[in-house]
């Protein structure tokens, strides 16, 4: 399988499992608000009516959750951030998905969204979300320090500068940088 479309099934894949998390925290949260911690029995399942639009209403807002959390650049690379960063973007996403959710209530007269729902929400779905992608990054860390999941480049600059670069990215390995060449600006290419 080509490099490319693993990236692009590994990113749908990413983005599959955490609109699951947003679904389970949801679901969750209203259990937990209700107070009714036991899983129904089969017979009380069958007995639910569920109604076409409600379903065309989740769906519609897993899609905007979906937006929501690419906006917030949850799946940009994170090779090179800070976790304050990493924090402050899950903090965003988290807080747009809730206020969402907040705005349709009086809308489309959801009864289960009391204070304890959206409380219990957001704090599912923040811990959930940042606890998925710091274990994520972490396997992927992993993974470089293995040889794994690499990026090669190629420094251009100019003299021992660059040449000074190449040496500091070669040696720390756990960036995942593969130096290839280092181009001189004013004289010719070096061999990394």
């Amino acid at each position: 399988m080509p490099l490319d479309l693993r990236i692009r099934v590994l990113m749908a894949l990413i983005r599959v499992f955490d609109l699951i998390i947003v679904c389970a925290c949801f679901l969750a949260s209203m259990a937990f608000s209700a107070g009714s911690l036991t899983w129904p029995s089969l017979a009380e399942v069958l007995v639910i009516r569920i109604k076409v639009g409600n379903i065309v209403l989740f769906v519609g807002y897993l899609a905007l959750c979906s937006a929501i959390l690419a906006a917030c650049a949850l799946y940009r690379s994170h090779r090179l951030s800070q976790a304050k960063q990493r924090l402050y973007e899950i903090f965003l996403a988290v807080n747009c998905i809730t206020g969402v959710l907040l705005l349709l209530k009086p809308v489309f007269f959801l009864a289960f969204a009391t204070t304890e729902f959206f409380c219990w929400f957001w704090i599912l779905t923040f811990g959930s979300l940042l606890f998925s992608h710091e274990i994520a990054l972490y396997v992927l860390h992993l993974a470089r320090l293995y040889g794994r999941n690499l990026r090669n480049v190629i420094i251009v600059g100019e003299g021992p500068e660059a040449t000074a670069l190449a040496n500091r990215v070669s040696q720390e390995v756990s960036l995942g940088y593969r130096v290839l060449r280092t181009i001189d600006a004013r004289g010719t290419p070096e061999d990394g």
